[in-house]
């Protein structure tokens, strides 16, 4: 019971050890939750990617002007959704529209796939994440939209060069 009382006014709302959230997270809307703005966003992005018929469903939504804005509309009228399993809204405040945007965007495959550039050998995030234990497709996509792992964006899509990785994992 005192653990649940330090979590609670550590991190905010933190159910006991039945409850359904996973994950406690903080009250500060600014700080970034695995990789992402915030544990609302994570949780969205999650939720539309990692569900197979959702995943296609948020795919379609690529090329709208508003696609995260859209989509969430199409789910409601379409599904019935209003939130993720975890309970976060589709409408949420907290929520980084841009972002969810952006990742809507990059889910979109290219028309042509080029592995070389100038001689130089490319792979793509999901095949960089699978080399590197510990890291998934959406972590990768965002270190490259943040410029913290050396890409090339084709379309919408990110690409590696398989040399980059060497100075990110090794922190040199």
């Amino acid at each position: 019971m005192e653990q649940n009382k330090v979590l609670q006014e550590t991190f905010g709302e933190v159910e006991n050890e039945y409850g359904s959230r996973l994950f406690p997270y903080s009250k500060d809307k600014k700080e970034k939750y695995n990789g992402w703005a915030n544990y609302e966003t994570w949780n969205v992005s999650l939720w539309l990617q990692n569900d197979w018929p959702l995943y296609q469903v948020t795919k379609s939504y690529y090329g709208y002007k508003q696609p995260y804005q859209a989509l969430r509309m199409g789910l409601r009228e379409t599904f019935g959704y209003e939130e993720t399993q975890d309970h976060v809204s589709l409408w949420d405040k907290a929520l980084d529209i841009e972002e969810l945007d952006e990742m809507i965007m990059e889910m979109q495959e290219p028309d042509e796939i080029v592995y070389t550039v100038s001689s130089t050998e490319y792979e793509t995030p999901e095949e960089y994440a699978s080399r590197h234990t510990g890291m998934t497709y959406d972590f990768v996509a965002k270190l490259c939209r943040e410029k913290k792992i050396q890409c090339i964006k084709v379309g919408n899509r990110y690409w590696i060069p398989k040399h980059a990785d060497e100075a990110f994992v090794h922190g040199s």
